[in-house]
């Protein structure tokens, strides 16, 4: 419950995080949903949100942008895979 201290106190939050590196360790790639709101000069911009697709190996990251309506459809894709150290970007609306 909120509020009580963590059991197994300094010990249970090392063997934790002992077993979130190891499960990490065996991700190969995953897709989730990101989601992301800046603060500029006090004001909350509009929310971003993106589906977002990671690879281990080669590396590589695709994010295609779904909200707010001026990004949706905007997609930058980067692989490792390519030796131009270069991303691959479409920008949003009619192209």
């Amino acid at each position: 419950p909120k509020g009580e201290p963590l059991r197994g106190g300094l010990d249970g939050l090392v063997a934790m995080l002992a077993d979130a590196r190891g499960a990490l360790g065996k991700t190969r790639d995953y897709t989730c949903t990101f989601t992301r709101q800046e603060s500029v000069k006090g004001a909350l911009s509009a929310e971003q949100v993106a589906e977002l697709k990671v690879r281990s190996s080669p590396a590589g990251v695709y994010a295609r942008f779904a909200r707010p309506d001026a990004v949706a459809g905007m997609e930058v894709a980067y692989s490792a895979a390519r030796k131009t150290l270069k991303m691959r970007y479409r920008p949003a609306g009619l192209a």
